[in-house]
């Protein structure tokens, strides 16, 4: 049995195909960038990001900044970028169901996106699919801490490529239900951040599936998990809608500050993997 593992390259196989200018999304990469603040979101917006995310690291892979860090960056950017916020676990909004005291989020400008993780919600014998009634039940949870004037932010659904380490459903799985939940993006991450890499998880072929798959149903594709400029060859390839950083562009590690330098050079790298970069996509109609 052979060993060699076969690359594909998503753009060129996208341009053989006769329906591609129908497909919901750009040839060109967008760069999101993960902030703490609204210092944070400034710096990253200004140097070139094209959607500010607001995380605590601290607090895991989508850890919650809380309601007034969320207010101030989207207050900061918003008018500039698009904004995004991590809300953390939903088990954690889980605890809260039954509560009548829920903080009210109304921002002076338009969250674009929020998202919560599925770990400890690997399904199980005893309920194959109880993840995804459980994945709406913490989404409800979320809705009552928006004001009835705030326009409501699209949904992201968030796979961790360390499905096993998260006790989360795997990657698969989460797409088809972002798919029968008309969620907007869908996000593969890492859960553990332990210097393993999303493709030390899941294969190029498989995250380029993902891809085509989460595209044909009208989804984003966004990709993370302590990615960097030495994984852009790969990335290229996998070619996501959304390439999202926090690690590769803090001045040290995922909690030190944002860099405004590697910012804009990661921004430059990206650039050329659009359209009028050196290897094109499809020109003119098929």
């Amino acid at each position: 049995m052979s060993n060699n593992v076969v690359q594909v390259d998503a753009c060129n196989l996208i341009s053989r195909w006769p329906g591609w200018r129908r497909l919901p999304f750009s040839m060109s990469m967008q760069l999101l960038v993960s902030v703490r603040n609204a210092n944070e979101a400034v710096l990253a917006a200004q140097s070139g990001a094209d959607i500010i995310d607001v995380k605590e690291p601290v607090q895991g892979a989508l850890g919650f900044a809380g309601w007034n860090t969320i207010s101030d960056v989207v207050e900061a950017v918003s008018s500039n970028v698009p904004t995004s916020a991590a809300l953390g676990e939903c088990v954690e909004w889980l605890s809260l169901t039954g509560s009548k005291s829920h903080p009210l989020f109304r921002p002076s400008g338009r969250l674009s996106f929020v998202k919560l993780g599925l770990a400890d919600l690997a399904p199980n014998s005893a309920g194959k699919n109880q993840w995804i009634d459980d994945w709406k039940a913490a989404k409800a949870e979320v809705s009552k801490c928006f004001a009835s004037d705030v326009d409501w932010p699209d949904w992201v659904a968030v796979a961790y490529a360390d499905s096993a380490a998260a006790n989360a459903p795997d990657a698969f799985s989460i797409l088809q239900a972002a798919i029968d939940l008309k969620c907007k993006v869908f996000l593969i991450d890492t859960y553990i951040k332990d210097g393993k890499t999303t493709l030390g998880w899941l294969s190029e072929n498989q995250l380029t599936e993902l891809r085509l798959q989460a595209n044909a149903a009208g989804i984003r594709f966004a990709l993370a998990g302590q990615l960097n400029e030495q994984h852009l060859e790969v990335v290229r390839r996998i070619h996501p809608d959304i390439f999202a950083v926090r690690g590769a562009v803090c001045d040290a590690d995922r909690s030190s500050s944002i860099s405004p330098g590697k910012v804009q050079h990661l921004k430059t790298l990206l650039q050329r993997f659009s359209p009028s970069a050196a290897e094109p996509c499809p020109q003119g109609e098929p």
